[in-house]
């Protein structure tokens, strides 16, 4: 079937070659072409190219069944309550929240001294788990503790202009705030 649809091409275009010919002057090869495409036409069986396109292709068989949906993990699973055994294991501590960490972060670096200015975030950054290793602490993820710094130094981001480029910061305050000052004490007992 695709050779046949190949030569009528091939005649359409050998067509517009006599006649583009003719129309320029060019006479002396067209009664050539006129001869073979003739003879051709002749030999080769007359195809039209909606007979050729009007071959219908069949749907696929329906043999193959959907992909089954993907479970989501539920945003919120039921606590999960341990029991200790008083007399032969001790219950390990509890992983101080992440609210505790930036707490804690803020309150050391507002005694290092830089109470009332801006801390670049990648500063902050560096720190952090040089904090969480000097308290014995797991570290969160930077991503994970970001927020909670933003909410506690104002709920806002803020970026400034150092050496030619737009940074992070954070406003560590004057005085640290009255909940944080508990934070710690809970944290410190």
């Amino acid at each position: 079937m695709w050779f046949v649809c190949a030569q009528h091409v091939l005649r359409k275009r050998l067509d517009a070659v006599i006649r583009v010919s003719a129309n320029r002057g060019l006479t002396r090869g067209v009664p050539l072409l006129w001869g073979l495409l003739k003879t051709w036409t002749k030999a080769t069986p007359q195809v039209t190219p909606i007979a050729a396109a009007s071959a219908t292709l069949e749907p696929a068989p329906a043999s193959h069944e959907k992909a089954p949906k993907r479970r989501h993990r539920s945003v919120t699973s039921p606590p999960v309550a341990r029991i200790w055994l008083p007399d032969r294991e001790t219950q390990p501590p509890s992983r101080s929240t992440k609210r505790q960490h930036a707490v804690r972060l803020l309150r050391w670096v507002h005694t290092a001294g830089f109470a009332g200015n801006f801390v670049l975030s990648l500063d902050l950054k560096k720190i952090y788990p040089v904090m969480c290793e000097h308290l014995g602490w797991k570290p969160y993820a930077w991503q994970t503790l970001a927020p909670e710094m933003r909410e506690l130094t104002g709920g806002k981001k803020t970026y400034k202009w150092v050496v030619g480029e737009r940074r992070r910061v954070y406003f560590i305050a004057p005085t640290m705030a009255k909940d944080s000052a508990t934070d710690i004490e809970t944290l410190a007992a």
